[in-house]
């Protein structure tokens, strides 16, 4: 934390034509305010079409409103919302619209700060139906670097290799270390891909303990056929084999990227051979 009493923070936000959502999130997070964070927003507006736009524009705390062209999804977004930092803060925080935050969730970050100020910090994100994570923290235990395990832990802050970007706090010196989030994804990967250039710079990633806050899971559309399956798979929301291609050259070990090939081609042979849904 800063020289202050408080902690200076910057919070990314994307969004994309769910603005009864994002209402929802905002109020969530004026809830959870504590006097001891100062923050700003800076908020990219994907080319939506309803009135998120409106709904953003009302909020306190507000830095910067940036609209999108509808093309640039999640990595993009972030990209061009954290390169409009104009202040230096303590760290930055990106957050998800769809996340409804538990009233002490800003406070449970404050004493994570406090216990590990030079650790990127992960929330545990609960689904809405039931008592399952299912966001958070990470470790790989496989050559795969997609081969990772959800971290479930509401006792100790558990060492991650990586993260999903739903809840994350980034200080500013691992900020400086690290880089900015690559935009060069299309949606997917940015933050898994973040997670491992943290670890990879001798850094720190910690769970915090609990819930942090709660949103729906997921969803994948049905395709009745196998050609429908794969299109929606290399998607752009999805796993676009230019994001992949990327992906696996960065973070898989020198000794085994002569397997990328395979990495790429298996999940479409399931669909093709065994005709797999997912």
């Amino acid at each position: 934390m800063s020289s202050t009493s408080y902690l200076r923070i910057v919070v990314l936000l994307a969004c994309h034509n769910r603005a009864a959502i994002t209402k929802r999130f905002f109020e969530s997070f004026n809830q959870s305010l504590t006097p001891e964070i100062e923050v700003q927003f800076v908020v990219v507006d994907d080319g939506s079409t309803d009135n998120t736009w409106e709904i953003i524009s009302q909020q306190p705390f507000l830095a910067h409103m940036i609209k999108g062209t509808g093309e640039w999804y999640w990595a993009k977004s972030m990209e061009v919302a954290e390169a409009s930092i104009l202040e230096v803060p303590d760290g930055i925080l990106w957050l998800n619209d769809d996340l409804v935050l538990n009233e002490g969730a800003l406070q449970k970050l404050i004493v994570a700060v406090k216990t590990f100020p030079e650790a990127v910090l992960v929330g545990q994100v609960y689904d809405f139906d039931g008592d399952s994570i299912l966001y958070g923290g990470y470790r790989k235990n496989s050559i795969h670097p997609l081969k990772i395990k959800l971290i479930e832990t509401s006792e100790t802050y558990a060492l991650a290799d990586t993260f999903n970007g739903n809840f994350v706090y980034v200080p500013i010196l691992v900020r400086l270390a690290v880089g900015p989030i690559d935009g060069s994804y299309s949606h997917a990967y940015a933050d898994c891909d973040y997670g491992y250039r943290v670890r990879n710079a001798g850094y720190e990633i910690r769970v915090i303990p609990g819930e942090i806050g709660r949103c729906e899971g997921n969803t994948h559309p049905k395709y009745p056929g196998r050609l429908a399956k794969v299109n929606y798979l290399l998607s752009k929301k999805r796993n676009p084999l230019k994001s992949q291609i990327h992906f696996f050259w960065k973070f898989t070990e020198k000794k085994y990227k002569f397997l990328i090939p395979i990495f790429l081609i298996f999940p479409l042979l399931k669909i093709i051979i065994i005709n797999e849904t997912r």
